[in-house]
Formats: C-alpha cells, structure tokens, sequence
C-alpha cells in the first residue's frame, strides 16, 4: 500500500478541521447556510426590519439632554412671543457681524450649571455662540450672556423656580 492511497483514505475518513478545532463544513453545508442567510436577509429587507442584535441598546439620550429638551420646550414659545427672535448681543460693546443660524447660548458651561441656571438663555448667531465658546473665559461669557439676557427683558423662568 503505497503512502498516497493511505493519505487519501485517511482524508477521506475525516473531516479537515479549522485553527479553532470546529469541523469544517462541507461545501453544500456552506452553501446552505449561506442560501439561508440570504433568504433571512431578503425578508428583513422587504419587511423592513433588522436581524435581531442579541445586546442592550444604546441609551441615545442621557438626563442632561432630557433636561435641556424641557427647558427648551418651556423657553422657545416665550422668547418668540417677548419677540427675541433676533441676535441678542447688538450693542457696541460686542459689535460683530451676525452669521448663522441662532443658538441659545448659556450663561455657564453644562458641567458648571445648577438648578434655573439652564434657564438663563440669550439667543446669538453662530458667529457669537462660537466667540463666546471658544475665546472667551467662563466669568466674560456668563457677564456677556446675562447682559445680554437683561438688556432684552430679563430671564423667563417657570413659576415655583428660584
């Protein structure tokens, strides 16, 4: 009996094995999975659903934003109706050319705020959000938002907030 009949008599008695120690699937075994695998992709698709991800979803959304969301919700219709609608820092102090679209932009950094100080809001263009965000230091920006939030009517808080 010469070595290759018992080569192939051996390989043909035994399934090739991968790195990881699973038997490999044969070609048709393959191919089935793979059809069916397909198949469950085409339903998902004319469904309009996805396979199933077996972990926890993503919170998208944490308390800050929840938080904000609110305040938001409560300041848009007021600051429309006391007609701030416009860039709020037009005096000739801080004169710039207003760009953008407009922001709220907040007396303190979100980290530093605390219980109605979400509230103190001064509506500027993007081109004084980013100066007050990126050049100016946390007491000069909280100075130029109050400023302006008391020259065009003052803060608008909900009742029973101090």
């Amino acid at each position: 009996m010469s070595f290759h009949k018992t080569y192939e008599s051996a390989k043909a008695a035994h399934k090739p094995m991968k790195r990881r120690g699973f038997p490999q699937p044969s070609y048709e075994e393959a191919r089935l999975a793979a059809d069916r695998r397909h198949a469950e992709d085409r339903l998902t698709i004319a469904t309009g659903q996805r396979r199933p991800i077996h972990r926890k979803p993503m919170n998208k959304v944490g308390p800050r934003t929840i938080e904000w969301s609110a305040a938001w919700r409560f300041l848009k219709p007021r600051l429309k109706a006391a007609g701030r609608t416009r860039c709020e820092f037009d005096w000739p102090e801080v004169a710039h050319e207003c760009w953008g679209p407009l922001d709220p932009a907040h007396s303190k950094k979100r980290h530093e705020m605390q219980e109605s100080d979400i509230y103190a809001v001064a509506i500027s263009c993007r081109e004084f959000h980013n100066y007050l965000d990126q050049v100016c230091s946390h007491a000069r920006m909280e100075e130029l938002v109050l400023e302006a939030i008391n020259r065009h009517g003052g803060l608008i808080l909900p009742k029973g907030t101090v």
